[in-house]
């Protein structure tokens, strides 16, 4: 069964793999050929060219990647999650086949009787497979899009490279600051919860004692304390993560702006800058992709 699930599961992955591939490249170039567009009608209607100018074959191709990229994130979502439940499953067989499978004392002792344990093995599983969804795919993908426009502004526009190298600096800066500072942060959440789900897993085996000593009230306080101090933890790596989505956000804007000065400072004019504009706004498209790179390395953490 395990084989099966494993194989369904690698088919998935490759499907969600195109699937995201599909997503951002008619992302990119909606944004790209609707700026070609209408700067290309812009300028064809200053002359005589306006009633020659054959708008319907760009028109038709910016409603293509429009619907193109619409379909393929409903199918990176659909093929993704189906990979990832399906990797879930057969990771949660091997895990419980395990347990199964160990000695009596252990089983009944440690295993399927401390909740913090085994909610810790359940949600290690659960972040393993959505790692790969939630940081794997989309880093991928946005990884292939920054080395293919990189590429096209170094030929288009060579001075724009130096701001967007200087801002992917400051990004990359900023991702390792929150690495290191949210696995603090995550791994003190996770130790919180830990302690609190297992003292509140003791109150609860030991209700009638504790209520019979007045002491219910306490534990239970106690321990719902500390899970809402690892809900604190996790509320301080969300602040850390709104830093870093500003710089991402910035990108976009930044680099298309960027590559359109340097053009222009290059002494393109008129039909010209219609190459470095559909280049700038397929900048502007991608950074749409990098506003999730905080959840990427949430992921990974």
């Amino acid at each position: 069964m395990n084989t099966l699930l494993q194989s369904s599961s690698r088919k998935s992955w490759r499907l969600a793999t195109g699937f995201a591939f599909s997503a951002l490249c008619c992302g990119v170039l909606l944004g790209g050929v609707s700026a070609w567009l209408l700067g290309s009608v812009a300028i064809a209607g200053l002359s005589a060219t306006a009633f020659t100018f054959n708008f319907h074959i760009p028109a038709a191709l910016v409603r293509l990647f429009a619907v193109g990229r619409t379909a393929a994130r409903y199918g990176e979502r659909l093929a993704g999650h189906k990979a990832a439940l399906s990797d879930q499953v057969a990771h949660r067989v091997e895990l419980f086949a395990a347990m199964a499978a160990a000695p009596a004392v252990r089983r009944a002792g440690w295993q399927l009787g401390d909740e913090a344990r085994l909610a810790d093995y359940l949600d290690d599983v659960e972040d393993l497979d959505y790692a790969r969804l939630r940081a794997g795919l989309p880093a991928l993908t946005l990884a292939c899009g920054l080395a293919v426009l990189i590429a096209g502004s170094a030929m288009l526009a060579p001075l724009s490279l130096l701001p967007i190298m200087l801002l992917l600096l400051a990004i990359l800066f900023a991702g390792n600051r929150m690495a290191k500072a949210g696995a603090v942060a995550w791994e003190r959440a996770r130790s919180m919860r830990r302690g609190g789900a297992g003292r509140l897993g003791t109150a609860m085996a030991s209700a009638v004692p504790l209520k019979a000593e007045g002491a219910w009230r306490h534990e239970c306080g106690e321990a719902l304390a500390a899970l809402s101090r690892a809900d604190g933890e996790m509320l301080a790596l969300r602040r850390l993560q709104a830093g870093l989505d500003t710089l991402g956000a910035a990108l976009g804007p930044l680099a298309g702006i960027s590559v359109m000065a340097a053009a222009w400072y290059a002494g393109r004019q008129g039909t010209e800058l219609l190459l470095p504009m559909l280049l700038g706004f397929s900048w502007l498209a991608l950074g749409e992709a990098l506003n999730g790179a905080s959840r990427m390395l949430v992921a990974v953490l």
